[in-house]
C-alpha cells in the first residue's frame, strides 16, 4: 500500500521506480560521455534536442531540468536501453524467491549468541588486605565455571498485559504488536577473575580514609568510643576512583564487578557508603541561613579529585576465550595509575585539614551544586532555595552499582540491615555478604 503522505506531494509509487531506475541509468550513460570527450581520437555524440530524459544531464542554460511530467513521457527511452530478457529474468527470481533471505542467499540458523564478558575484580585478597586474607584460584574455579552459562533473552510482558502472537498485528492503530517471550537471541556468560596487587589495595584504602567523613556531625570523640562512630566515605568522589582504574585497564567492555577487602583504619573502624548528605549534615544545613546562601553563592572551584592524564596499561591485549580464567596483576602494571591516585588524594587530604563540621558541610554540598550534572545538583538548588523540607539522606552501604557496567561489594564496611523484620523480597541481614573476619565453614 502506498504511504499517503508520499502520494500527496506527487511521490507516486511508479514516479519512485522511474527516478530508481533513471539514476541508474544516467550513471551509465554519464560515464560514456566523459569518457569518449577525453579518449583521443573519438568524437563525443550529441544529443538531439528534443524532450529526451538524457538531455536532462547535458545541464546547459536552455536545458530542461527533471519534473516527474518529463520523466513519465520519457520513460520508454529508459526501458528500451535495458535488456528485456535480463530484467524479466531479474524480476522473476526476485518474486519467485518468496523471501529476501531466499533471494540473497542466506542460510538459516537456529541462534544467534551474545558474548557478555564479566570480570570478577579482587582487591585486598593478596595476603595485603584486611586479616590478611589469600585467596587463589583453586578457591574460585569450582564456584565461578557454575557462572559461566547461556541464557536465553526473554521478554517478560508486564503486569496485566495479554499476549498476542507476535506475527498478528492489530487493526486498531493504539494496539502494538507483541514480541515473543523466547527469541532466537542468547547471552553467552563468561566470567573471569582477577587479582589485582598490593599497590591498588593500598590506594583504595587511602581513599576510604580521604574521602569520608563522620556521619553524625554533633559528635564528639568524648561521648563515643571509635567502634561505636559511624563514617560515610564520599561515594560522588569514589565513583571516580574506580572509573578512573577501569579505563586504564581497558576494560569498559565488559561487566565488572570489584570485591573489596580493605584493611581497617585504626581510627575509623565502622564505615559505609553514602552519595550526598547525612540526616544529620541536612538538618546542619536546615538551621544555617547563613550555610545556605553561602553554597548558593560558591563557583565551584573547590576540590575535586582529579587524575593527571596518564597512558592506559591494558589488562588484556586480547580477552581470554576460556570459560574461567585467573589473571594476577603485577604491581608494575598499575604502578602509574597507582601514583597518580595518591597524588591526588593527597592534595585532597591537606585541603580538608583544619576544617570544622560546617565547612566540611559547606564544602560537600557546594561539591554536589557544582559537580556531575545528573539531576542531584538541580534538586539540591532548587531546596536550598526553599526550605529544604524535600531533602533526605541515603541509606548508607556496602556495595554499589555504577552508571558504565561496574558494581562492588566491600566486606569491610557495615555490616548494614534493613527492609521487613519478618523476612522476605527485599531484605538484608549483616550476614548478607561474606565475612572474612570469620572462619570460612566448607
Amino acid at each position: 500500500m502506498a504511504d499517503p503522505h508520499l502520494s500527496r506531494i506527487g511521490f507516486t509509487p511508479r514516479f519512485v521506480i522511474q527516478l530508481l531506475l533513471l539514476l541508474l541509468c544516467s550513471t551509465t550513460i554519464f560515464v560514456r560521455h566523459v569518457a569518449a570527450e577525453d579518449t583521443p581520437g573519438t568524437r563525443s555524440r550529441k544529443f538531439a534536442k528534443s524532450s529526451s530524459v538524457f538531455s536532462l544531464f547535458n545541464l546547459k542554460s536552455k536545458s530542461k531540468f527533471w519534473s516527474e511530467s518529463v520523466i513519465r513521457g520519457d520513460f520508454g527511452d529508459l526501458e528500451r536501453s535495458v535488456s528485456k530478457d535480463a530484467g524479466k529474468m531479474a524480476v522473476y527470481n526476485y518474486t519467485s524467491s518468496g523471501n529476501l533471505a531466499n533471494y540473497m542467499k542466506l542460510s538459516e540458523i537456529d541462534s544467534i549468541y551474545l558474548s557478555v564478558p564479566v570480570n570478577f575484580i579482587f582487591i585486598g585478597f593478596d595476603g595485603k588486605g584486611n586479616h590478611e586474607f589469600k585467596l587463589g584460584p583453586e578457591e574460585l574455579e569450582r564456584w565461578f565455571t557454575k557462572i559461566d552459562h547461556v541464557f536465553e533473552h526473554t521478554r517478560i510482558p508486564p503486569v496485566g498485559e495479554i499476549l498476542a502472537p507476535f506475527y498478528k498485528i492489530a487493526i486498531d492503530r493504539t494496539q502494538r504488536h507483541h514480541l515473543p517471550l523466547v527469541s532466537h537471541a542468547n547471552h553467552n556468560f563468561s566470567v573471569h577473575a582477577v587479582l589485582l596487587g598490593e599497590k591498588v589495595t593500598s590506594v583504595f584504602e587511602y581513599a576510604i580514609r580521604t574521602l569520608s567523613r563522620m556521619e553524625d556531625v554533633e559528635h564528639t570523640s568524648e561521648n563515643e568510643t571509635q567502634e561505636e562512630v559511624m563514617w560515610q566515605v564520599d561515594m560522588d568522589r569514589m565513583e571516580y576512583i574506580f572509573e578512573t582504574l577501569i579505563k586504564y585497564l581497558q576494560i569498559q567492555d565488559s561487566y565488572n564487578i570489584f570485591i573489596l577487602n580493605p584493611k581497617h583504619s585504626e581510627n575509623m573502624t565502622r564505615y559505609g557508603y553514602r552519595r550526598g548528605l547525612s540526616e544529620s549534615e541536612i538538618k546542619l544545613l536546615k538551621e544555617n541561613k547563613t550555610l545556605q546562601t553561602r553554597v548558593l553563592q560558591s563557583e565551584g572551584k573547590k576540590a575535586f579529585l582529579e587524575l593527571d592524564k596518564i597512558a592506559s596499561k591494558p589488562l588484556y591485549h586480547m580477552r581470554p576465550l576460556s570459560k574461567f580464567a585467573w589473571t594476577t596483576t603485577e604491581d608494575i602494571d598499575t604502578v602509574e595509575w597507582s601514583k597518580k591516585s595518591m597524588e591526588a588524594l593527597e592534595s585532597i587530604e591537606k585541603f580538608n585539614q583544619g576544617k570544622d563540621s560546617i565547612d566540611i558541610v559547606f564544602e560537600k554540598a557546594a561539591q554536589m551544586v557544582h559537580g556531575k550534572k545528573d539531576g542531584v545538583n538541580a534538586i539540591l538548588e532548587r531546596e536550598l532555595k526553599s526550605d529544604l523540607q524535600g531533602l533526605h539522606s541515603d541509606c548508607l552501604t556496602d556495595s554499589w552499582i555504577g552508571q558504565a557496567r561496574w558494581a562492588f561489594l566491600d566486606l569491610s564496611a557495615g555490616p548494614f540491615a534493613w527492609g521487613p523484620a519478618v523476612g522476605g523480597e527485599g531484605v538484608r541481614t549483616e550476614l548478607s555478604l561474606p565475612n572474612v573476619g570469620k572462619p570460612l565453614v566448607q
